[in-house]
């Protein structure tokens, strides 16, 4: 399930959605104007898209969305609290081309522990603007693939509250590693009362047909454009 993104230390006043462009490039005075600093690496927002993890005695690492790309950072501890990233060296993550341009086209909206949710801005009137996007390692590969599985069947059952996903799949030579869904809105802690009617014969439905769902809480439940509740 998916968390708002946490707090950043000295975290400046970038919104979300927007990411200055990058110069990789040291431009020559007499051909190119300096990019102002802005513009330079150091200063472009840094954003974490994974809980902060690691093996025991090893640093701590996460994956970091930055200059409209993925990367990874580690540190040490003694806390596993995101540290200030811009004091953070910066690993690329080689993505296949077509993950690549996926994650090119879309802006950062939530972090997860196995994906992270992105949207196509230039898309918002499309019928899936979303996309839940694999954190580049196997075992989050093979965890999306799994749940878009059952997202498809359980869309197939017509079950009112589950949310609409495009049938098919982002995939490149490895598999699938996203799936693109409806906007979903998250629904006002004051508000959950109202939707308890509608959470209780979603879950019927899926135990009558034999799944569980074992994580419902009002950080996960979600409502559509038109008001109705749904799973996100």
């Amino acid at each position: 399930m998916t968390s708002p993104l946490p707090p950043q230390p000295h975290a400046r006043n970038d919104t979300l959605l927007q990411t200055s462009p990058i110069c990789l490039e040291t431009a020559k005075p007499e051909s190119k104007p300096q990019p102002p600093p802005s513009q330079t690496l150091e200063n472009i927002p840094r954003y974490p898209v994974s809980p902060s993890g690691g093996e025991s005695g090893e640093p701590y690492q996460c994956y970091v969305d930055s200059a409209n790309r993925i990367w990874k950072t580690f540190w040490d501890g003694p806390s596993m609290r995101y540290p200030d990233l811009h004091k953070t060296i910066l690993h690329p993550i080689d993505l296949s081309p077509e993950a690549a341009a996926a994650w090119s086209k879309t802006k950062l909206l939530a972090l997860g522990a196995n994906a992270v949710i992105r949207a196509y801005e230039e898309e918002k009137e499309s019928a899936h603007p979303i996309l839940k996007f694999a954190h580049p390692n196997s075992t989050a590969r093979q965890l999306l693939q799994h749940e878009f599985e059952v997202m498809q069947t359980l869309s197939s059952l017509c079950l009112p509250g589950i949310a609409k996903t495009h049938p098919t799949p982002l995939v490149d030579e490895e598999g699938i590693f996203g799936f693109r869904l409806q906007r979903l809105y998250p629904i006002p802690f004051t508000e959950i009362q109202n939707y308890t009617r509608d959470l209780q014969i979603l879950l019927e439905g899926l135990h009558i047909r034999g799944y569980c769902h074992g994580d419902v809480g009002p950080s996960n439940v979600m409502r559509n454009s038109q008001g109705g509740a749904g799973d996100d």
